[in-house]
């Protein structure tokens, strides 16, 4: 089972596997695993509350820039929009979307992830800062 905490974006999920289920192991010393939305990524990177940078995944390969920008939106002004797309110029059902305001980007995880888009349900992680992005702040700070 999991349970997803809108206000601290925070995702529990509970090992209901068969061999704990097999071994007699209760319900309440099974493992948890955590996952905080706004917590880093693997990797050292950035997080959504610094960036304003989205990962999202599981898109329908018929959606174009302008339905996913529309959708986006929504929660906020967008500075970029990236859908990578294969060489017959289909989506991979992937898409870095960045917000202007990292705290848009915090919202749109917390609301638009598991919900649906064009009949799939999308799912939304923080994104690491593209090596220009650094670049960019790193000039500004010196």
């Amino acid at each position: 089972s999991s349970g997803i905490n809108a206000e601290y974006g925070v995702e529990v999920f509970r090992d209901t596997g068969t061999k704990a289920e097999k071994e007699g192991v209760p319900q309440n010393n099974r493992k948890n695993f955590c996952f905080n939305r706004d917590l880093q990524q693997e990797g050292g990177g950035s997080t959504a509350a610094e960036s304003g940078r989205l990962f999202v995944r599981n898109l329908p390969y018929d959606c174009t820039d302008e339905e996913l920008k529309e959708h986006f939106e929504k929660l906020g002004p967008i500075s970029s929009l990236d859908l990578p797309r294969t060489k017959q110029n289909k989506t991979k059902g992937i898409a870095y979307v960045t917000y202007l305001f990292p705290e848009h980007a915090i919202s749109a995880t917390n609301t638009l992830t598991f919900k649906p888009f064009k009949g799939r349900l999308i799912h939304i992680i923080p994104s690491n800062k593209t090596e220009e992005e650094e670049e960019e702040e790193e000039s500004f700070k010196s």
